[in-house]
């Protein structure tokens, strides 16, 4: 009892451990088996090779002509070398063997070289051949050489032997036209060999005239040979015959009949076919039917044209063939479509699933404008809280006055309280570098403490002024005020903390243009059709767009979608009328592959910026060039009102707002309109204008059309072919004025014009600039754009350019697709 329970506990246990833990030796058993098997089929093909190798290497055309063994080792790809081996064999029964085994192996070290050399290998790694062992994977490496490589190496080998016939035999005639016709024969076997040894996917036709170019040799080559009163070409002819009918029909099969029945003989050729007629008509019934119709209408035409002689060795061949036909299709043909047809009907509902790619399949059109949606209010939270951080900081070092408005306020508080002042001449006239130096100690310790008392005076100024309470005082006093008015005007800090709201305004705002989602039906449904011919496990697939189209195609296995990756793009780029660009995979409902339509331009861009006169630090301009995602490139200038810091920091921020919005997709109006109105705010609390220019040009790089955005910025310059184009505005900076006044100038573009961009440094602020036009006109088209940013940026300098100086240069070329 206790033996029982504990037997059944183990089987219990092992039955509850997982499948992958369990069977170690039974899985190690049927890989053995499953490797044993492939090694043992691996060998049977390759003797049947060797075989086919040492037949075609004997046999003889007319005039003693060999070329068909050379030409079966020249036009394989696979079991090269068993057939090299049956060559071999085939020599060595001969009287010239040594010759003949050199022809055959420099013509195998021809093809290797030629792989190696003229032909370099290229790595197919989804050519994996179902019966390729150890040596089997060196053949597509060693011997996929090109056709007419081939053919080639075939009529040299043919042309060697055929040499040598001519020169033993004394150069007769016989010998002469054999070499002749081995060498012409030689390059056509090859041409139709190699459709035979052709990869599955390889053409019907191509396919089925090599094999019948095959079996037209190996039959021509067995006329001679008889087993047992059995014709070998009679038995091969009548099998290849019945074979090729069952399974491609009566047109084949009579094809197969007719030409194969001229390799045993003309008289002959019409029995082959009136066998597979004959067979074809009755497979419906029962392959022995068939069988037997096909045998007793062959042995009769035999009979009626060579008469009862004709049973010799015919009837043999005849018979052994049908008879052994009808075992082999009960064994293996009939048993191989049963498999077949259940595997196609079983899971009918599952494969229905896998191969058909339908339009419903693929994502809806709600769900692409959700999924872009989202992205946007991503792209603008992000952007947003981005310029948040940074307006926080600016915001902070605001409240607290510049250096600058300090010592302005120090300066006033002197000046007030010293005039009248009986000491006045001595503190500006005879000591006036160090009253200067006083004040200006003293508005650096207000711009560190915030507030000045009676210690921080200097010891001369507080024992020889009287007035230094007062000064102090009134220095306190609009310090306080001016740090009133700074909170009171500005509203940076409210724009930094009201941009989450303004977040969800702009997202609430968003409206996806209908026409983006729109999806083409009939490029859809025949996408879909040949994504289902190529037989690719796919759920669906859509083409829609209007500006830029896109292509989706799903499907329910992620690493399946990776597999199929190269086989699905190839189809949408035949498909589609359109370019399109390398397929993303993302993850929606489905894993999905999506392809956008290709760019028709690209740009080549070079910038350049060089700080003023006297300038060490700071640069007054900013420039950016950047592309979206949707295919629209952007280029801007932006040139902050003043020098120094303070001209940098409003050229700064201004670059970086545009950049961060238009990145994030909004529209050029809605971006510069929410600058203008920034910097108006921002300089509302200052001493000094906070303003900037702005030169932004938007780029439609699938369209060709830019739109040149202009706030007083200086002209921009578009060389095309000879011609220069000069895009001017006059319009007043960014954050002067309540409105924003800006001008919109649109320009067809194409490949090979040059736009050039350039700050007010390079022109001086004028309208004409005579020395840039001359320069553009001289080098626009030949220098490349970094070449000609500097050129423009030396030029500037020799005219005499004292200002910021900032350049951008834009070449358009054509995309290679």
């Amino acid at each position: 009892m206790n033996g029982n329970e504990g037997k059944l506990k183990s089987a219990a246990e092992t039955e509850a451990l997982p499948k992958e833990a369990v069977p170690s030796r039974e899985q190690s058993g049927e890989k053995e088996k499953k490797g044993m098997s492939v090694f043992l089929t691996e060998l049977l093909f390759g003797v049947m090779y060797a075989l086919w190798g040492y037949l075609l290497g004997g046999a003889a055309l007319p005039f003693g002509a060999k070329p068909l063994g050379i030409a079966l080792l020249c036009s394989a790809d696979r079991r090269v070398f068993y057939i090299f081996a049956g060559l071999c064999v085939s020599a060595w029964n001969t009287q010239e063997r040594i010759f003949l085994l050199a022809v055959y192996a420099a013509a195998l070290l021809i093809r290797i070289l030629v792989r190696l050399v003229l032909d370099t290998p290229r790595l197919r790694a989804d050519r994996e051949r179902e019966d390729a062992v150890t040596l089997g994977h060196l053949y597509p490496l060693f011997f996929s050489e090109h056709l007419s490589l081939r053919m080639a190496t075939a009529a040299i080998a043919s042309f060697a032997v055929g040499l040598r016939r001519l020169a033993v035999g004394g150069f007769l005639y016989y010998d002469l036209y054999g070499t002749l016709l081995a060498i012409l024969v030689a390059p056509v076997a090859v041409l139709l060999f190699t459709g035979f040894f052709g990869e599955k996917s390889t053409n019907l036709y191509r396919r089925l005239s090599g094999f019948l170019a095959i079996a037209f040799a190996l039959i021509w080559a067995t006329r001679s040979i008889t087993l047992y009163g059995v014709s070998a070409s009679v038995f091969g002819c009548m099998f290849v015959t019945l074979y090729l009918t069952r399974k491609q029909g009566i047109v084949v099969g009579v094809l197969t009949g007719t030409i194969c029945g001229l390799a045993v003989s003309p008289s002959l050729a019409p029995l082959f076919a009136f066998a597979a007629l004959s067979a074809g008509l009755l497979y419906g019934v029962s392959v022995l039917f068939a069988a037997t119709a096909a045998f007793s209408a062959g042995l009769s035409w035999g009979i009626y044209v060579n008469g009862l002689g004709a049973l010799n060795g015919l009837l043999g061949g005849l018979l052994t063939a049908a008879v052994l036909f009808v075992v082999l299709d009960k064994l293996f043909f009939t048993v191989a479509e049963s498999a077949e047809e259940e595997a196609a009907v079983a899971p009918a509902v599952a494969e229905e699933v896998a191969l058909v790619c339908s339009p419903e399949g693929g994502p809806s059109e709600d769900s692409l404008r959700l999924d872009d949606t989202n992205r946007r209010i991503k792209q603008l939270c992000e952007s947003f809280s981005s310029l948040s951080e940074v307006f926080y900081a600016l915001s902070r070092k605001m409240q607290t006055p510049g250096a600058a408005d300090l010592r302005q306020i120090c300066d006033n508080a002197f000046d007030v309280s010293c005039t009248g002042c009986p000491d006045r001449s001595v503190c500006w006239s005879e000591r006036y570098h160090q009253t200067c130096a006083e004040v200006g100690n003293l508005s650096a310790l207000l711009h560190r403490n915030g507030h000045l008392t009676q210690s921080d005076l200097p010891e001369g100024m507080a024992s020889r002024c009287g007035r230094s309470k007062d000064i102090l005082e009134a220095i306190n006093h609009n310090t306080a005020m001016h740090q009133k008015q700074i909170l009171q005007g500005d509203r940076t800090e409210i724009f930094a903390l009201d941009y989450g709201a303004l977040s969800d305004l702009l997202s609430a705002s968003m409206v996806c243009r209908d026409e983006d989602y729109a999806s083409e039906p009939t490029l859809t449904e025949q996408l879909c059709a040949a994504l289902t011919e190529q037989k690719l496990s796919l759920r669906g697939a859509r083409v829609y767009g209007d500006r830029r189209r896109r292509v989706t195609v799903c499907g329910d296995d992620r690493e399946a979608l990776m597999r199929e990756r190269d086989a699905i793009e190839k189809t949408v780029c035949r498909v589609c009328p359109f370019p399109v660009e390398a397929g993303v995979l993302t993850d929606r409902e489905l894993p999905t592959l999506e392809f956008t339509e290709a760019l028709r331009l690209t740009a080549v861009c070079a910038g350049r910026n060089c700080l003023a006169d006297g300038e060490e630090k700071y640069c007054g301009d900013t420039t950016g060039m950047f592309r979206r995602s949707d295919g629209f490139f952007y280029a801007l200038i932006s040139d902050g009102m003043g020098s120094g810091r303070e001209a940098a920091l409003t050229s700064g921020v201004s670059g970086l707002f545009l950049r961060r919005l238009l990145e994030a997709g909004a529209s050029c109006e809605t971006t510069l309109g929410m600058l203008n109105g920034f910097l108006r705010n921002r300089g509302s609390g200052s001493l000094h204008e906070c303003s900037a220019t702005v030169d932004l040009m938007e780029l439609d790089l699938l369209g060709g059309k830019a739109s040149f955005y202009k706030s007083g910025a200086a002209p921009t310059y578009v060389f095309r072919n000879g011609s220069l184009f000069k895009l001017r505005s006059h319009t007043v900076p960014v954050g002067i004025i309540r409105e924003l006044d800006t001008r919109r100038i649109g320009f067809d573009v194409s490949s090979g014009d040059v736009i050039v961009m350039v700050s007010d440094g390079v022109t001086r602020g004028k309208e004409e600039c005579p020395w840039l036009f001359d320069l553009l006109r001289s080098q626009g088209e030949t220098a490349a754009p970094d070449r000609l940013a500097d050129l423009i940026v030396k030029y500037a300098k020799n005219e005499g350019a004292c200002d910021d100086i900032s350049v951008l240069v834009i070449k358009l070329k054509e995309v290679d697709v």
